[in-house]
């Protein structure tokens, strides 16, 4: 179906093969072709055919016949190392083309522990170049530029062909018939045979003559390793093909599978209208690119610019949806986990309620007070700014007379009151002065066992005794005269006491 308005759509493929561009949105209902009714013959048109839809993204499916490929072998590098090899192989081989690629066809089967590259490059880029700088002048989202070699193994696999050994597909083109070898799965080889005649009747007879000249080919660059080696050549047939007819072994060992083309539309879940299209064959690539592209490309990373910060921008919007979902979640259950607690929050609420509703009812029997809530307030803070008062002699003295009235051997001379305001190391004291009585003056036994008991007796009142001064003391005065009689001064004594 043709449509010459540019309606919006997710996707479209310029398809640049012969003279004739063709551009193709890809909607739900399959492919539909757009354009002027003269076609596409300026890239300034296609420019202002992007600009009408800035959103959508453009692939671009170069299907010519400047190509090139070249091989080689490569050490097991990793890293930057692989990266420079790789890059001085592209300058040693590749074509003055920017479209290059390179593919790693695993061990080599000649020189054990290397591997296998492959190289492609598209040439004639003034070709293809025209219609890409329109793309990037109407900042148009290209996505990546594909040829059909690289898109042979993804659509191989989606027909269910044979993956193993080597593999032909063969589709129509304007300008003949294109022929790409997949050989265990990965890309090997491609060519574009001019032929006049491979169309109707005449595809049949063209497809197995290319088939012997591709596989002599092969054959001679050391792709196959015997001339007798059976090829799978894969083609859609033409319409009015007798498709049991036409596949089977050939006089080279050749097995062709020619496709039906309602199987073909079921494998690439395409609309029914299309399994009836004599264009199957010639856009089986541009279906294939469709459902899905390859991880690699041939556009120089500068024209992906617009279309990796578009890309980038809808992964972040994701990426917040799903954290927004996840923030979600977790608030919903742990909503849920918390659900079984408002039954308790309630009951503490209610609780605290009734104790409210008791307190006034109490409270409203307190006796008026004459200042006001904020005089009170006032006055406590006042209240504790205050030093507390120091601790009188009262207690400490009541409890030494206590102690006294046990001890009348004991005479009391002199009552000192100590306080030291410093701090709490030095707590308030009480000096007793005196001395013993009821004593024989030589009687040096009885008089230390007095100060002895009456120290006994102030550590069991709960009292702390320092003995300043001790009666008969000989370390701190006596006199000798003769006689062991003391003076009355020496029998005097001095005893600091405070509370613990």
């Amino acid at each position: 179906m043709r449509s010459s308005e540019a309606a919006p759509a997710p996707l479209r493929i310029l398809h640049l093969e012969g003279e004739q561009p063709r551009v193709y949105a890809v909607a739900r209902h399959g492919l539909e072709e757009e354009g002027p009714q003269q076609g596409w013959t300026q890239p300034e048109a296609l420019a202002d055919h992007a600009r009408s839809d800035p959103a959508c993204r453009w692939l671009v499916l170069a299907d010519y016949a400047e190509e090139e490929f070249w091989g080689d072998v490569m050490p097991p590098l990793r890293g930057a190392a692989r990266k420079a090899w790789l890059a001085r192989m592209q300058q040693r081989f590749a074509m003055e083309s920017p479209f290059r690629w390179i593919s790693l066809q695993g061990a080599s089967r000649s020189r054990p522990g290397k591997l296998r590259v492959l190289g492609y490059s598209l040439g004639n880029a003034g070709r293809v170049m025209p219609w890409l700088e329109a793309l990037e002048g109407a900042q148009a989202r290209l996505g990546g530029v594909y040829t059909p070699i690289m898109l042979a193994a993804p659509l191989l696999r989606r027909l269910k062909l044979p993956r193993r050994g080597p593999v032909v597909l063969a589709t129509a083109h304007p300008s003949g018939l294109r022929q790409c070898v997949v050989i265990d799965g990965r890309p090997c080889f491609s060519r574009l045979a001019l032929r006049t005649d491979a169309t109707g009747a005449g595809w049949l007879p063209a497809l197995r003559e290319e088939t012997a000249r591709l596989k002599e080919y092969l054959f001679e660059n050391g792709i196959l390793m015997r001339d007798k080696t059976p090829l799978h050549v894969v083609s859609v047939g033409p319409p009015g093909m007798d498709s049991q007819a036409a596949s089977g072994p050939d006089a080279a060992h050749n097995i062709h599978h020619l496709l039906r083309a309602d199987a073909v539309a079921r494998a690439l879940k395409l609309p029914p209208a299309w399994a009836d299209s004599p264009e199957l064959s010639r856009l089986l690539f541009v279906f294939a690119l469709a459902r899905g592209t390859p991880p690699d490309q041939l556009a120089p990373p500068a024209l992906l610019r617009i279309d990796w910060v578009a890309r980038m921008a809808r992964n972040m919007r994701l990426a917040g949806c799903g954290l927004s979902g996840a923030c979600l979640l977790y608030a919903a259950g742990l909503a849920v986990s918390l659900w079984p607690l408002a039954g308790e929050l309630n009951d503490a609420a209610a609780s605290t309620r009734k104790f409210d509703a008791r307190y006034q009812r109490e409270a409203a029997t307190f006796p008026a007070s004459p200042l006001k809530a904020d005089e009170l307030l006032a006055l406590e803070q006042k209240t504790r700014t205050l030093a507390p008062s120091p601790p009188g002699p009262r207690a400490l003295l009541a409890a030494a007379g206590k102690v006294l009235e046990k001890h009348p051997e004991l005479q009391l001379d002199q009552l000192h009151w100590e306080q030291d305001a410093s701090g709490p190391a030095n707590p308030p004291a009480l000096r007793i002065r005196g001395e013993v009585r009821g004593l024989q003056p030589d009687d040096l036994r009885g008089t230390r066992d007095a100060m002895a008991r009456f120290t006994a007796s102030l550590a069991s009142a709960g009292l702390t005794a320092e003995v300043l001064k001790v009666p008969l003391d000989l370390q701190s005065s006596a006199s000798i005269n003769g006689s062991g009689q003391q003076d009355k001064a020496e029998l005097g004594f001095e005893v600091k006491v405070w509370s613990q």
